[in-house]
């Protein structure tokens, strides 16, 4: 799932349909969860790319706003939360110093984040994420049976009594 609005300033979609061009696996699905047609959104061109490449079957769109109900049922059903935020993209500038929503999401339903490496670096980071680099990212398509089945969210910060405490 990548959740959020479509926007190329917010996340590298570009990154991903370039590595997907270079290896299609199997049984691989993007969602992308949230309106991408809108007055600031890139959801039209997107689409576009995504056909013009014959990745279609790889990517589900919603034009307009996706429902609470519909937004969090197919959040709890996703295997990866992909925040497609890169260092050398306007994503890695604009999320240096505020949090991407996607992360928050991730944590609250314990769901393993798939992150670009610079974010390894951060421990909130350190058990909840699989971490690749941008400039490969085809690389952890061969590899996501592996990725899905690690364990993830191990530290104690984790658990609800302490994120309670917390917040």
């Amino acid at each position: 799932v990548i959740p959020g609005q479509v926007e190329y300033k917010r996340r590298d979609y570009l990154s991903l349909i370039e590595s997907l061009q270079e290896k299609r696996p199997e049984n691989l699905l993007f969602i992308l969860l949230g309106k991408s047609k809108h007055a600031f959104g890139d959801g039209a061109d997107l689409e576009q790319r995504i056909k013009e490449s014959g990745l279609e079957k790889y990517f589900k769109l919603w034009d307009g706003f996706v429902s609470n109900e519909e937004f969090y049922g197919y959040l709890q059903k996703a295997d990866l939360v992909l925040p497609l935020i890169h260092p050398n993209h306007a994503s890695g500038k604009l999320y240096e110093n505020p949090i991407s929503g996607a992360w928050n999401m991730a944590n609250s339903y314990q769901i393993p984040l798939l992150m670009e490496r610079v974010w390894s670096d951060f421990g909130e980071f350190q058990d909840s994420a699989f971490f690749y680099e941008a400039h490969h990212m085809s690389a952890f398509c061969g590899q996501l049976q592996e990725i899905i089945s690690r364990s993830y969210y191990h530290k104690e910060d984790w658990k609800i009594s302490i994120q309670r405490h917390h917040y």
